[in-house]
């Protein structure tokens, strides 16, 4: 546990709530994620780009592609170093050519530690909530093209939805374990059936928008031998 201090104006209980559902921070890195930051520093030009989840007092990375050291193995910053917290709180792109030279940010430890001068940055939105920011980032002053704002709000809401997918993927093997397991193995068209309905169960709810439910690991080995 680190012991950053705490904002409060990250710290709404809807959001929160939404973020742990996703189930997301802390998680290893993978591949989904990690390509989708790779797309946007290719596509913007940058050195580095950034699957950012916000909380009261840090920023984790779910990707970070081409962050330095020790940052990107650690995945975190306090808010002290974080832009994309801004982000979170004002519902909105922030799009900043030299943040050096603007007054919200030139005091921001992100300028020292992480040579991060300019910067453009998308909130992650989940069931209507900011959770998080895509961004990607460059060494030097920058006018970022219209194009390019465009492309990394595109790639925030491909995000949003990786995040959403992955939640109700984990929520269904979960419910599969379980109710598989509660079914007679000695009755293959038993099993089949409840198969068929846990997967018809997630097709209804990715349609139609259900809220997220927290997830839990599915427990295989619960059975007898």
């Amino acid at each position: 546990m680190n012991d950053f201090p705490t904002d409060p104006q990250l710290s709404g209980s809807g959001r929160l709530a939404v973020l742990r559902a996703l189930s997301i921070v802390d998680t290893p890195n993978e591949p989904a994620f990690d390509q989708l930051t790779g797309a946007a520093a290719l596509a913007a030009r940058t050195p580095v780009a950034l699957m950012t989840l916000v909380e009261p007092n840090r920023q984790w990375f779910k990707s970070a592609h081409g962050l330095k050291m020790p940052y990107a193995e650690t995945r975190e910053t306090p808010l002290s170093h974080s832009f994309c917290q801004y982000v979170v709180k004002d519902h909105q792109p922030l799009v900043v050519t030299d943040t050096r030279e603007t007054k919200r940010l030139r005091d921001n430890l992100a300028i020292r530690d992480l040579n991060i001068i300019a910067y453009l940055g998308a909130p992650i939105v989940v069931q209507g909530e900011v959770v998080g920011a895509l961004c990607v980032v460059d060494h030097q002053p920058r006018d970022w093209e219209a194009s390019e704002i465009e492309m990394v709000m595109e790639l925030a809401g491909v995000a949003a939805s990786l995040m959403e997918m992955r939640a109700q993927l984990a929520t269904l093997l979960s419910v599969v374990g379980d109710e598989l397991l509660d079914s007679d193995p000695a009755d293959p068209d038993e099993t089949q059936k409840v198969y068929s309905q846990l997967v018809h169960r997630a097709q209804e709810q990715t349609l139609t928008g259900d809220a997220i439910p927290n997830p839990r690991p599915a427990t295989l080995s619960r059975r007898p031998s």
